[in-house]
């Protein structure tokens, strides 16, 4: 065991920084081809069990992490790119003012005005 990464993803040094389950899969399991990533069944990131790998695509890993509801995804104001709060968003839903003039005073898109107002966005609230 050498550290993980800040993503948690077991590191070691080997000709570089080297993503161990990479490494180890290739070495003890088979060979990875450059667009393949090793997936964890355990949802471990710092897994070393070979019986917990899985060779496939980036999008299976992607799709692995939707199902297991692994994806995080932070909503309103603990998204780092809000540019509105909670309170904000109520005063648009509530708010008879255009889009043009709400556009102005919260200093946002149009579609971010309509997409609050039709609850595609802030939906939690």
């Amino acid at each position: 065991m050498a550290g993980r990464n800040t993503f948690g993803y077991g590191l070691f040094a080997h000709d570089g920084e080297t993503l161990a389950a990479r490494w180890a899969y290739q070495h003890f399991v088979g060979p990875l081809a450059s667009d393949e990533v090793v997936r964890h069944t355990c949802d471990n990131r710092s897994c070393q069990n070979r019986a917990h790998w899985l060779k496939g695509t980036q999008h299976q890993n992607i799709m692995d992490a939707v199902e297991r509801s692994r994806q995080h995804r932070p909503v309103g104001e603990r998204n780092v790119k809000a540019k509105l709060n909670a309170a904000q968003v109520l005063e648009i839903r509530a708010s008879k003012l255009s889009t043009t003039t709400l556009m102005v005073k919260y200093g946002v898109s149009r579609p971010t005005i309509n997409c609050i107002r039709s609850r595609v966005t802030w939906r939690h609230i």
